[in-house]
């Protein structure tokens, strides 16, 4: 290898423009989760951000999308439970939209956590989904779920 390019090579790796080659890829199910939140107005919020929120004072709903004696058998604290299924993909039932708007309130700029059991559950994605709709405009899902949250 020429000096020259070795020199280069150095400098790029000194400056840090050489992480990108070394850096972790993006796993597919964060791509995919990001895209569906791109798309369905809201975004993504990790275990930390959980965490962050508890200790704010700010108003926030937390939400178990999952069904209710999942909820029964242990849910983040302070979450309120409203099950969401594949049939509330192509549209909510009138009552069940009333029931959404009751518990998220009438202040459309709270922050709503939408979670469910998984990364694999798309409740929670089916639910943030009609919450941005609904027009809340602070809408995240917790796509690593109750079994992220519970873990040690």
């Amino acid at each position: 290898m020429p000096p020259r390019a070795i020199l280069l090579a150095v400098l790029l790796l000194l400056t840090g423009a050489g992480n990108a080659w070394c850096a972790e890829p993006v796993p597919a199910w964060l791509e995919e989760a990001r895209a569906q939140a791109a798309r369905g107005g809201y975004t993504l919020i990790d275990r930390e951000g959980i965490q962050a929120l508890s200790g704010g004072t700010s108003r926030r709903v937390i939400l178990d999308a999952r069904p209710g004696y999942e909820f029964e058998e242990g849910h983040i604290p302070g979450a309120v439970n409203l099950e969401f299924d594949l049939g509330d993909e192509r549209g909510l039932a009138p009552a069940k939209r009333g029931a959404l708007e009751e518990l998220l309130g009438p202040d459309r700029s709270v922050t709503v956590v939408v979670y469910c059991r998984s990364l694999q559950c798309v409740r929670s994605a089916i639910a943030a989904r009609w919450a941005a709709r609904l027009g809340y405009a602070d809408v995240r899902r917790y796509v690593g779920g109750w079994r992220d949250y519970s873990a040690p």
